[in-house]
């Protein structure tokens, strides 16, 4: 896992909202601002923030799994 993910699953605690963990994660990573930036970037063609974006909310995904009843 990378370091940036540790960290952030170590100061935002497991309250039991594994939904509400996930989208306060997504987003210290990624502000609603640098999200509308990468995804204006990948109008204008220039895809290489938005696949970052991407790429890090699946890592996220990953790390806080909805759970299975």
């Amino acid at each position: 896992m990378v370091q940036w993910l540790t960290d952030l699953l170590v100061q935002i605690p497991d309250d039991g909202n594994w939904a509400g963990r996930r989208r306060q994660i997504i987003l210290a990573r990624w502000p609603d601002t640098a999200v509308r930036a990468a995804e204006q970037d990948a109008r204008q063609g220039r895809l290489g923030d938005l696949a970052r974006y991407d790429a890090e909310v699946e890592m996220i995904k990953s790390a806080i799994p909805k759970p299975t009843v």
